[in-house]
């Protein structure tokens, strides 16, 4: 029995029952030795059962492991995970997370001259997102965006994050029906990947690997260069 399901049968909790028994009569004992085999991830990670739970740990830049398959229809992708940076790791433990919208609308920029925008806003040096799947995937850049306030916009736009700085990772990702309706610079799984200015990027740098598309994708980026 895999002891992560242990720990949620038990309300977070491990109870394991020893197998072995003392014979009184004769002092002896039977069964002695119980081997406990376990996988473990190093760290300390939230368990998630519920989408909103899932929200509310990203929005805190806590560490994940998504425990059950996770339905968003109905609910909000947080703009605190959208626009702003993650530093954390998400475990997707081999799920899949379906039905997301994300909604980019010129009140949420702001006043602020770059905005990243996706699942995640950028993805840190720390960050992690693997064994996971994403369907039904939808993000909408408003017209209106680019451009809005006092300032130029700047706006790059992916399918998991705006942007990732050196270092972080996303691995064994798969994206299943997907659609970007952008006025921005736009990417597929990222809008953009920064890279070091020398150009000696070292093997480890910015892993995006065993990440796959499946299904459709569709991207509609459109840049007008007179904003009203």
């Amino acid at each position: 029995v895999e002891a992560i399901e242990l720990l949620k049968a038990a309300g977070g909790m491990a109870v394991l029952a020893h197998p072995g028994k003392i014979n009184y009569d004769n002092a002896t004992v039977e069964n002695a030795t119980m081997k406990l085999y376990v996988d473990y991830i190093e760290g300390s990670f939230k368990a998630v059962y519920t989408a909103d739970d899932l929200l509310s740990n990203l929005s805190s830049g806590n560490d994940v492991m998504i425990m059950e398959d996770l339905d968003f229809t109905g609910v909000e992708w947080d703009m605190f995970v959208w626009s702003y940076p993650y530093g954390g790791k998400l475990m997707g433990n081999g799920h899949k997370l379906s039905n997301i919208t994300v909604n980019i609308a010129p009140e949420n920029v702001n006043g602020q001259e770059y905005l990243y925008a996706g699942l995640f806003g950028k993805l840190e040096e720390t960050a992690v997102i693997s064994d996971v799947t994403f369907e039904n995937l939808q993000i909408n850049v408003q017209e209106g965006t680019l451009g809005f306030g006092d300032v130029e916009n700047h706006i790059t736009i992916g399918l998991l994050a705006g942007e990732i700085e050196e270092g972080a990772t996303i691995e064994n990702v798969t994206l299943e029906n997907m659609t970007i309706w952008s006025h921005g610079v736009t990417g597929g799984i990222v809008g953009r990947a920064v890279a070091p200015r020398n150009a000696n990027a070292p093997a480890d740098f910015n892993v995006i690997s065993n990440c796959h598309m499946t299904d459709s994708c569709r991207i509609v980026a459109v840049w007008a260069n007179d904003k009203k």
